[in-house]
């Protein structure tokens, strides 16, 4: 595999197809850009032992100064709490819309490096088309990824307690397997969409070219990381500099002006609105690349016989 080439080739890619970056920026507000599958957790409190009650707990906070303040936040938590509620669900309901939406767009994103990188023309909106068909099997291979990822922390967590003696062991033991489990989903989620397979199918496929490529996978992760800490760099050289022409500026203003706490709001406002659009923009750039990265790394490994 020449690496030096799917790196030039993914930047070339990321340069050329400029569209591709608003299905990018989807991706990142959806926050299916990451590597590997999510997973969501839901816990059930059970409840306080009724032998305490409301009136003990009303007693025991007014012997604090700040008591009748909780028991007030407590009042109005209940008073409010459909609103609450009827909010919570709102915001819910406009997450899932975005993850939908996040996860179209990856399969888009894929799909459009793919046919970019054979010379095929394509547009936004004809890979938005592509990602729809492929939306649901990218959310299933996240899911089965997710469900692994939990069960191998919740393994590891009960071994390193067992073995807590070896900690030097299963510590780096557990760290080697949650970077090589969310690989191997990434590389099945790409499958899914270059090679139309199912989710078991590029799960297993996936699982495959590990085994017989590790450490060919292992150099692309070890490419990916240098890159992503090279970038985490340079966007910290350039808030620094922000940061220094905002003090500059503030400086200056503080000493022919009466230091006002409305000029730096108004100072601030501005400021942070250009760091948001810059690390959008910068999103938007990186996450092309590395998928195209990664796309056209895990074509490579397909070529080489397993």
């Amino acid at each position: 595999m020449n690496y030096g080439q799917i790196v030039d080739k993914a930047i070339i890619i990321t340069k050329k197809y400029k569209y591709l970056w608003w299905l990018s920026l989807l991706t990142i507000i959806g926050g299916v850009a990451q590597e590997g599958g999510g997973s969501s957790f839901n816990f059930n409190f059970s409840q306080i032992n009724n032998n305490f009650s409301n009136h003990d707990f009303n007693q025991l906070l007014n012997q604090f100064p700040a008591g009748k303040f909780v028991q007030q936040v407590f009042h109005d938590f209940w008073l409010y709490f459909p609103v609450i509620l009827g909010i919570i669900l709102i915001l819910l309901i406009i997450r899932i819309i975005f993850y939908i939406i996040g996860l179209i767009a990856k399969g888009g994103l894929i799909a459009g490096i793919d046919l970019a990188d054979q010379n095929k023309k394509s547009s936004l909106s004809k890979d938005f088309g592509n990602g729809k068909k492929l939306a649901w099997n990218l959310f299933l291979t996240r899911l089965i990824g997710g469900l692994v990822t939990l069960g191998i922390v919740i393994i590891g967590a009960i071994v390193m307690i067992v073995l807590f003696f070896l900690f030097f062991l299963t510590i780096p033991a557990f760290i080697v397997i949650l970077i090589i489990i969310p690989t191997i989903f990434h590389i099945a989620q790409i499958l899914v969409v270059i090679k139309k397979l199912s989710p078991t199918q590029a799960i297993g496929k996936s699982w495959e070219i590990f085994k017989k490529h590790w450490t060919k996978v292992a150099l692309l992760w070890l490419i990916n990381l240098g890159i992503s800490l090279l970038i985490i760099f340079a966007i910290g050289i350039l808030i620094l500099v922000l940061g220094i022409i905002f003090g500059i500026i503030l400086a200056i203003i503080s000493i022919f002006t009466k230091f006002s706490w409305i000029i730096l709001a108004v100072l601030l406002i501005p400021l942070t609105i250009i760091i948001i659009i810059i690390i959008f923009a910068i999103g938007m750039i990186t996450n092309t690349f590395f998928t195209s990265f990664w796309t056209l790394g895990t074509k490579e490994l397909i070529k080489l016989k397993i």
